[in-house]
């Protein structure tokens, strides 16, 4: 039997997670709305990602590494997990980072320090 109260908890950590990528994030906003642990507890890090984890979520067990359909159905809709097993692949250092600035080569730098980078240089009219 389905506890309706923990399925949608446990669905409610997904959607945040998805998109913003981040443990950390998702958790600021889960204490922000109030969702609990089981033991009544705010969420930490390490029940969200465990969540992300728990294959029993999406109907499936495990045993020896090996995961086989279970008796119970899911209650994580597949594309849901997929979606945020896809995230999981990345490295939380990459998706949480910020877009690499523009940044100006070794042998440009030396052109401006010399004056030689064309409109750079240029006199104001």
């Amino acid at each position: 039997m389905v506890n309706d109260a923990e399925a949608t908890r446990v669905r409610r950590v997904f959607d945040p997670f998805i998109e913003t990528g981040s443990g950390v994030e998702t958790v600021r906003r889960l204490q922000a709305e109030g969702i609990t642990a089981k033991s009544g507890r705010l969420l930490d890090k390490s029940d969200v990602y465990k969540i992300l984890n728990l294959r029993t979520y999406v109907g499936e067990v495990t045993d020896k590494g090996s995961a086989y359909p279970g008796e119970r159905g899911a209650i994580v809709p597949r594309d849901l997990w997929d979606k945020a097993h896809a995230v999981l692949q990345v490295s939380p250092r990459a998706r949480t980072a910020p877009e690499p600035a523009s940044r100006v080569g070794a042998a440009e730098r030396a052109d401006l320090r010399r004056g030689r980078a064309g409109a750079l240089a240029d006199p104001l009219p």
